[in-house]
């Protein structure tokens, strides 16, 4: 499942030109850092173009292969229509960073999160996150943008 949201994520980012600058896929959540490289842009039509076809493919694979997943994913939306939602409803902590500083704590937590939920002992073990990236000085899939400039 992660190996298939970072494919989503690289199709996403191509799709609406944004670059990945950094990010980590955990068992119950995921966090990245993106920079828009147009000018004008949404937050929410990149969430969407991330998570919507994602979801629409797992449901769809679980539809066919594992109900108990899919019941887990049952709601009754505010029509009373039944549902099944994979991302949480509402919004994430979504934020706009600014400085490099503020660019460098973000990129530390989100490589830092397996470790403090002991996933692994170093960022570099875990095997979906841009961590390794950084580390190794390149990104052989070739989906994160290294440190570089800021602008």
């Amino acid at each position: 499942m992660a190996e298939l949201f970072i494919e989503h994520m690289a199709k996403a980012a191509a799709k609406l030109d944004f670059e990945v600058r950094a990010y980590v896929v955990m068992p119950n959540h995921v966090h990245t850092l993106v920079k828009p490289r147009q000018e004008i842009y949404t937050v929410a039509s990149m969430l969407h173009a991330l998570k919507q076809p994602f979801a629409k493919v797992l449901i769809g694979k679980w539809k066919t292969s594992d109900s108990r997943k899919l019941m887990a994913l049952r709601e009754v939306s505010p029509q009373g229509k039944l549902v099944h939602r994979f991302w949480q409803a509402g919004g994430g902590y979504d934020r706009n960073l600014y400085g490099t500083k503020a660019m460098w704590a973000a990129i530390d937590y989100i490589h830092v999160n397996p470790v403090r939920r002991g996933l692994c002992e170093h960022s570099t073990d875990w095997p979906f996150s841009s961590a390794k990236a950084y580390a190794e000085g390149y990104d052989p899939l070739g989906l994160v943008t290294l440190y570089s400039d800021w602008s």
